[in-house]
């Protein structure tokens, strides 16, 4: 596993694809290798999965230890009745047990309509937030923080805050979160706050009141002591929050070397689309980049803009499924939210990229 100072973390991307008729959970492949962890470690996690119900199956993913023990918060159901494949998004902290096990994807088929739950590609990343090495390790509450809520909250109304993360390390802070939040009528605005300031917002596609699907953020934010982050419901509907989490990481005291660059623009290129490049320091060594897309709803093809990746143009290389047979452009190497249809949603997809990267490589953000 790669190490940079205090951080030390791994990568591992699903490859393979299955399909299954079972009513009961059964696994779908690895995202996650036991080998990468180390047994009573405690880990950020952030994954993406993506699934097809083809027709009119409704089905559900979760992921899991190889003995099944659910990892807290990753359970979701899909309930909508079309052929598309929809990215499936984790975000989250676990125990490895010991011995180490692998993180598996489970998935199970909800309702017949004649046909197998799909699993295809995808991605799990993980931050050892146990390790100590020649340079210290990663201190709660000095280096890193974290929050997770999975009570059921109720009655939330647009503007209520369901979630609030008091965030103790000062200076530029790393972000992620997520939140699984629900009503009974349609897709469910959710926004995140950092420093009482809107910063993201994204909702879920769904089809039928009982789809339970993960709405993830992440950026980079300079934040001060005691200021927090906050997760709110800003949907016109009434909404239950079951799942919430969100996690800081100060690049000045993690990280040797960090860099943070908001991508702005956007060029359609064809069949595939950049929102720019960044240049990033990443000091020659191995580093991961973090980017997070929001779809924006258009018309019936509103899942492209949450199917990102992440190119290194100076080394020409993918820095997420480097090995691309079917195309550098097959929407299997991207979170692929394709819905066949609009209902208002904003789907948001968080991914990272791992590789070496060198002292001022230009990073770009692509899409499909």
């Amino acid at each position: 596993m790669p190490i940079t100072n205090k951080v030390k973390f791994a990568n591992y991307e699903k490859t393979t694809e299955s399909e299954t008729t079972s009513a009961t959970w059964v696994a779908q492949g690895t995202i996650l290798d036991s080998n990468l962890l180390a047994a009573n470690n405690e880990y950020l996690l952030v994954s993406w999965v993506n699934c097809i119900s083809p027709g009119s199956n409704e089905g559900a993913t979760k992921l899991a230890f190889a003995d099944g023990t659910t990892i807290i918060g990753s359970d979701q159901q899909r309930h909508d009745t079309n052929d598309s494949g929809i990215c499936v998004s984790h975000i989250g902290q676990f125990i490895a047990p010991d011995p180490p096990q692998d993180i598996q994807v489970y998935r199970k088929r909800l309702y017949n309509g004649g046909h197998a739950e799909k699993t295809e590609l995808g991605q799990g990343f993980v931050i050892d937030l146990s390790y100590s090495g020649a340079s210290g390790g990663l201190v709660s509450g000095t280096d890193f923080s974290s929050h997770a809520d999975t009570s059921v909250r109720g009655g939330l109304s647009n503007g209520d805050t369901f979630h609030t993360h008091t965030v103790t390390e000062p200076g530029t802070n790393l972000i992620f979160a997520a939140a699984k939040v629900l009503d009974s009528v349609d897709a469910v605005l959710v926004g995140m706050y950092v420093n009482d300031v809107l910063v993201a917002s994204g909702s879920h596609y769904t089809q039928d009141t009982q789809d339970e699907k993960t709405v993830v953020f992440a950026g980079t934010y300079e934040m001060g002591s005691s200021q927090t982050i906050k997760l709110k419901s800003l949907d016109t509907d009434t909404t239950v929050a079951k799942y919430s989490y969100s996690f800081s990481l100060n690049l000045g005291n993690g990280p040797a070397n960090s860099g943070a660059k908001e991508v702005t623009n956007w060029s359609d290129l064809g069949g595939s689309g950049t929102w720019g490049s960044s240049t990033l320091d990443g000091n020659n060594d191995s580093s991961f980049v973090v980017a997070m897309g929001r779809q924006k709803v258009e018309s019936t093809h509103s899942g492209r803009m949450a199917s990102i990746s992440l190119k290194n143009n100076t080394a020409n290389e993918w820095l997420i499924f480097k090995d691309r047979p079917s195309g550098d452009f097959n929407p299997r190497y991207f979170p692929n939210t394709n819905s066949a249809d609009d209902r208002g949603q904003y789907e948001t997809s968080v991914i990272v990229g791992v590789s070496t990267v060198g002292t001022g490589d230009s990073i770009e953000m692509v899409t499909v």
